[in-house]
């Protein structure tokens, strides 16, 4: 078996001091989603992501349940997707990819309040639930792909999907099976 090499971290420089949605330079159709969401100011863990995630820096970032880490990542990765130019074939652009079927849900459904006043689409997959919904959004290139480390086997075609998924989640949780983590990394998310 070979082992994953080795992750190493730098403590990078942050300010968790919490800013006005409104200050971040977002695209307006997400702005008012925030807005219509009830949403006005960051959180700590969003303030310290934003400036690094909107520049496209690689990061790291722990933060407890319910500190606001699924919008942390979730928003500057819709607002890259609606900032490129458009595609020519419908693909998907990001795999989110999420320890537990509930995570992977929580997610769809933030992207779904988010993404209300734009075009983009998510499709969230995991097992025990009807197939064909998901297949679907598979198939019509759903921008975003929300996925569980073991959705589906072969006999869905999935399975490429599934061993990658599985492969980063045990390298990212590796050591720590209970510290949420977040890892955003150019358009290609890890959760």
């Amino acid at each position: 078996m070979v082992s994953a090499p080795a992750l190493s971290f730098e403590l990078a420089p942050y300010d968790a001091t919490p800013v006005p949605f409104t200050s971040l330079g977002l695209n307006p159709k997400l702005e008012q989603a925030v807005t219509d969401r009830g949403f006005v100011t960051t959180t700590p863990i969003q303030s310290a992501v934003y400036p690094g995630v909107l520049d496209r820096t690689d990061l790291v970032a722990c933060a407890q349940t319910g500190t606001g880490k699924t919008l942390a990542f979730l928003l500057p990765i819709m607002h890259r997707l609606m900032s490129a130019p458009p595609s020519q074939a419908a693909t998907t652009r990001v795999l989110i990819l999420a320890p537990t079927r509930e995570l992977a849900v929580q997610i769809e459904d933030e992207f779904q309040g988010l993404a209300y006043h734009t075009n983009l689409s998510s499709v969230a997959v995991y097992g025990g639930v009807e197939a064909g919904p998901q297949e679907r959004g598979l198939r019509g290139a759903a921008d975003i792909v929300g996925v569980t480390s073991y959705s589906y086997g072969a006999e869905h075609g999935f399975l490429t999907l599934v061993l990658a998924a599985s492969a980063v989640l045990s390298i990212v949780w590796r050591g720590q099976p209970t510290a949420p983590i977040t890892v955003a990394a150019g358009t290609l998310a890890f959760l």
